[in-house]
């Protein structure tokens, strides 16, 4: 269990795609932990759900059935269209992770990072988006420890990728990027499991193997950087508190996780 992302298989039919997704049936047959996201994602997100209803209520506005399309044809069609947004908003999140990932491990490469495509098709520089969260981390006085670090936690079954392990003064801690559509005005409010990501981020790295594994001197950071307002980031800090009660919830995640799916990745 070295906490590498195991997230497809090879395909062994012949003429398939030559990947798949990862299966429980896989996780149990190679020793696979569940991600922390797998975890969380046994909790509704309303906020999300009425966002996908209105999505596809949008995108039956925009194109209504023609005289001879079956159901069967235009309900796939516009589960299609509707899935769009979304995941164009997924791949500008993957584009600015990776460049503020490179502006921390590889400065040369950076400097050459190509421009981050945008839900409108439009093509912004890297800096507009890195700069301005790294001048956000540089006030708090962040010392970064390392950047993309996979972290493993056997003791509770699961592992993952964090963005940025830090200290400050006496204080250790985790932070985590998200990319986030903003609008002039609003405040950003933390999404219901982010406080439970950085909680089990934060166990799995500084907490010890016995007790409780969130320390007095814990503390967490989500910066969220606006992709409709180009220049904005919102910090939301997480104090020891916040993160023990979002190691609570997410072990009551865990537990949920292992009765649902019938798999407890502790057991060998």
């Amino acid at each position: 269990m070295d906490g590498q992302a195991a997230h497809t298989q090879a395909t062994k039919t012949k003429g398939a795609k030559p990947t798949r997704p990862t299966t429980i049936a896989d996780a149990k047959r190679l020793g696979l932990l569940p991600s922390v996201s797998a975890y969380t994602r046994m909790l509704a997100a309303p906020y999300l759900e009425r966002y996908k209803m209105l999505e596809v209520a949008k995108a039956c506005y925009a194109c209504p059935p023609s005289g001879d399309e079956s159901y069967d044809d235009y309900a796939r069609h516009i589960l299609e269209q509707s899935s769009k947004d979304g995941s164009g908003a997924a791949e500008v999140g993957t584009q600015v992770h990776a460049a503020i990932d490179l502006y921390f491990t590889d400065p040369e490469h950076y400097m050459a990072c190509p421009d981050i495509v945008c839900q409108d098709g439009s093509e912004v520089p890297a800096d507009s988006f890195v700069l301005p969260a790294i001048a956000k981390i540089q006030a708090l006085g962040l010392e970064v420890k390392s950047t993309e670090s996979i972290l493993v936690n056997p003791a509770y079954g699961y592992a993952g990728t964090t963005d940025m392990v830090f200290t400050h003064k006496n204080l250790c801690g985790i932070l985590d990027f998200k990319t986030k559509r903003t609008h002039e005005g609003e405040p950003v409010i933390s999404g219901d499991t982010h406080a439970m990501q950085i909680a089990a981020y934060h166990a799995a790295y500084w907490g010890a193997d016995d007790g409780e594994p969130i320390g007095v001197n814990a503390i967490g950071y989500n910066v969220y950087i606006s992709t409709t307002e180009i220049g904005r980031v919102d910090v939301v800090e997480y104090s020891r508190d916040e993160l023990l009660d979002g190691w609570q919830a997410f072990k009551s995640c865990c537990t949920l996780y292992r009765y649902i799916k019938k798999f407890d990745p502790r057991k060998k």
